[in-house]
């Protein structure tokens, strides 16, 4: 059931602008943004934190209306693509919603970037053109030694990150609804490779069990080479490095481009810093 919009409102939309696609198997695309504010983790890399820290870390509040999100799709009639992003969007399901009916009501695709630690109610998915999913590895984990690196102390935000971070739940609807999805994995260093297997491992034993299905292999020339095939393939698998400027992400881009083309996954860039780097609205 459609709701009623207050277009007059401000909503917790703290970015809105028209651009590119960045990152995953849309990059390059022609897409409108909308950033919600607020995050319910808080990564910590081991030479950056969270790259969009002003949705989570001190995140600001609602700057936009639902209004001002008809008039910018109204302004660029050839961009197709509404990107609704974060922060984690997943978090206000009620606005998700609503930029969801907005987005279609002028036949927009639906994408959003989520870090699929939060469970989404199955008919709001099944109304999501792509669902481009960050899972958090333990590398994003806070430490006392990151802390003091990036000048922070403990909050109780930080202190849940490790426990909140991976919710198979969640990333399970998320695969299961969606109408097409990535696990689009941030490396940070080497050994999140091993984590990254373990996890996708770990989804799919969760997808068996909870059909009560058997694996399905995939084989060549006798020798297993994926899995199951059956919920996970390595092109729904995207890796990228870690860092919020190029100086940083220049640190894990070439360990990061040979793992993938060794194993079939698919690498992205992140072309908002590339080009951009730290510029806001991009």
């Amino acid at each position: 059931m459609l709701r009623k919009l207050d277009y007059e409102k401000k909503q917790p939309i703290i970015e809105l602008f028209n651009s590119i696609q960045g990152e995953s198997v849309e990059a390059g695309t022609p897409t409108i943004f909308v950033r919600m504010s607020g995050c319910n983790l808080r990564c910590c890399f081991d030479n950056s934190i969270c790259d969009t820290a002003y949705s989570s870390f001190s995140p600001e509040k609602n700057k936009f209306t639902y209004k001002d999100v008809e008039d910018i799709i109204e302004k660029y009639p050839l961009t197709t693509t509404l990107c609704i992003s974060g922060g984690e969007p997943c978090l206000n399901q009620e606005v998700l919603f609503d930029l969801i009916q907005i987005g279609e009501d002028y036949n927009m695709d639906i994408s959003i970037e989520t870090n699929g630690s939060i469970v989404v109610d199955e008919k709001l998915l099944k109304r999501i053109d792509l669902a481009n999913i960050s899972p958090k590895l333990s590398s994003s984990e806070p430490t006392n030694e990151k802390l003091k690196k990036f000048g922070l102390s403990w909050t109780p935000s930080l202190k849940k990150h490790a426990s909140s971070r991976y919710n198979k739940e969640a990333l399970w609807n998320l695969i299961e609804y969606t109408k097409d999805y990535r696990l689009k994995y941030v490396v940070g260093c080497r050994e999140d490779f091993k984590e990254i297997e373990s996890q996708v491992k770990d989804l799919i034993d969760f997808d068996i069990e909870r059909k009560c299905r058997k694996r399905y292999p995939a084989d060549f020339d006798g020798q297993e080479i994926w899995y199951d095939n059956k919920f996970i393939n390595p092109w729904n698998i995207i890796l990228m490095p870690a860092g919020s400027s190029n100086d940083e992400l220049d640190q894990n881009r070439k360990m990061v481009a040979e793992y993938c083309a060794e194993h079939g996954y698919h690498y992205s860039d992140r072309l908002q810093i590339v080009i951009w780097e730290k510029e806001r609205n991009k």
